[in-house]
């Protein structure tokens, strides 16, 4: 197919040269030819990219044809540099064509949700997360491939099991939602750069399972933390190999940091008020982020918790709740996360 080709950058230079990068198979052998022979055609150092063989269409407003074949297209924009984030340097690699890059992290998202949906409901309870098949809460009957269809198959099932017509529960619907949301927003922050919007995706579906899992659960498993750290340093090692260090510095001050919170509230109230998991975290926030973001972090989750926390604590104390119940600090932690590796500095 078409997207398993090479891409290949090809730039004109002042006096009509044509300077190339890594190979490409060219879907018409005379293209490389004919692309050489017309330096005009790349429209003086801009991006050209091969076009797919089904199209047939007009080129682009911002584009060129070429004269002799017609068998490539001119993009309007090179590559560019994306957004710095505190703490590293991320670079775009390559244009994205007729926003096509777009689509396969989107349509990832809802498969991936229905594996967040399962990850979810098993990992506080031990259960099987690889190997059990998936069974319908009321009955226990398997479920089909047709039934696991994410989104489609709830919509098409009117929320229904199809062998006891019980009700489903949406958490499932929710879910594949949600992580459809995160990659959309993922995507449209990463520009071109596709490299980061799928290191984006991935960052985000992590922080969405352990967010929902600590909110219901009132824990961070190691079995998405501790991979989510090392992800922070091979991100690092993937975009830019430089920032290899910062990246690791940042993961130890990250767990230092927080454990060093929770030991002075322990020794302040004489009983544990922050969790461990919130502290391992932080430290893939500081492998991702690098160690310069992760005081914005630590304020963003504090400002958004204070406030949320606190207007709960107000109500439960007014309706004749107990004020001390336990309330999860890791939602927010991940939400501080997540804004700081789309935007990078927040602050006014």
């Amino acid at each position: 197919m078409w997207w398993n080709g090479w891409r290949r950058i090809c730039r004109s230079g002042p006096e009509g040269g044509s300077i190339s990068g890594a190979p490409i198979r060219w879907w018409r052998g005379h293209c490389r030819t004919s692309a050489r022979a017309a330096p005009g055609c790349c429209r003086n150092r801009r991006t050209a990219l091969p076009r797919p063989w089904w199209w047939k269409s007009s080129p682009r407003r911002n584009g060129a044809r070429h004269g002799r074949c017609g068998a490539w297209w001119c993009a309007s924009t090179p590559p560019t540099r994306t957004r710095r984030v505190p703490g590293a340097s991320w670079h775009g690699t390559e244009a994205v064509m007729d926003g096509t890059g777009m689509l396969p992290p989107l349509l990832a998202a809802p498969v991936m949700g229905s594996w967040l949906g399962v990850l979810i409901r098993r990992l506080p309870h031990a259960r099987p997360v690889a190997l059990a098949r998936s069974r319908c809460e009321s009955c226990g009957t398997a479920l089909g491939p047709l039934d696991l269809v994410p989104l489609l198959a709830w919509l098409w099932l009117r929320g229904r099991c199809r062998h006891c017509h019980a009700a489903i529960d949406p958490f499932h619907l929710w879910i594949e939602l949600a992580a459809t949301g995160v990659a959309a927003w993922a995507v449209l922050a990463a520009g071109d750069d596709m490299l980061r919007a799928w290191l984006g995706c991935g960052l985000g579906w992590t922080l969405l399972a352990l967010a929902w899992i600590d909110l219901e659960w009132m824990v961070l498993p190691d079995v998405l933390t501790l991979p989510l750290l090392l992800g922070g340093i091979a991100a690092s090692w993937l975009a830019a190999p430089d920032m290899v260090a910062d990246a690791a510095l940042g993961a130890v001050l990250g767990w230092a940091i927080f454990a060093g919170v929770a030991g002075g509230y322990r020794l302040l109230r004489g009983r544990a008020g922050l969790g461990g998991g919130d502290a391992k975290l932080l430290a893939a926030a500081g492998a991702w982020l690098g160690w310069p973001a992760l005081p914005q972090v630590m304020l963003l989750a504090a400002v958004m918790a204070l406030g949320v926390i606190g207007s709960l604590r107000l109500v439960q104390g007014q309706a004749g709740g107990s004020r001390e119940a336990p309330l999860a600090f890791g939602p927010w932690l991940a939400l501080a996360i997540w804004l700081t590796w789309l935007y990078g500095d927040v602050s006014p």
